[in-house]
């Protein structure tokens, strides 16, 4: 039982550094990041293996030197968030843009961290 422990506290450590790593990359993305408005042109419909669906924006917008840029966003949903025409909030810098959304910029820091919590507190608790 000491093994299982140890692999839970060695994994949830693991997941804790993963979540650091995110958040700092966040970090600095949001400092050197610009603003902007874009509009929802298209919904992307994505689907996973056992069949749920999810809509992605399909965003396109102009960037600081006037050139027109298009992406999709990192975080669909269902119903979808938003329609086609739809105004929305954009960040972004040479390489990445994304919808200016709290979930958008935090959700996989979120979900690493709490598993690491789970992970960290099954293998504290198995250690005794």
């Amino acid at each position: 039982m000491r093994f299982v422990g140890a692999a839970f506290l060695t994994i949830g450590a693991l997941m804790l550094v993963i979540a650091l790593l995110l958040f700092e990359s966040e970090r600095l993305f949001l400092a050197r990041a610009s603003h902007t408005t874009g509009t929802v042109v298209q919904l992307v419909e994505h689907r996973s293996s056992r069949g749920s669906r999810s809509w992605a924006p399909r965003v396109t917008f102009r960037d600081s030197t006037g050139e027109k840029r298009t992406f999709e966003g990192s975080v669909g949903s269902f119903p979808a968030a938003n329609r086609a025409g739809d105004t929305v909030q954009v960040i972004y810098d040479e390489t990445k843009a994304d919808v200016d959304s709290t979930t958008s910029r935090w959700l996989t820091c979120w979900i690493c961290s709490g598993m690491s919590v789970v992970f960290l507190a099954v293998g504290y608790g198995s250690r005794r």
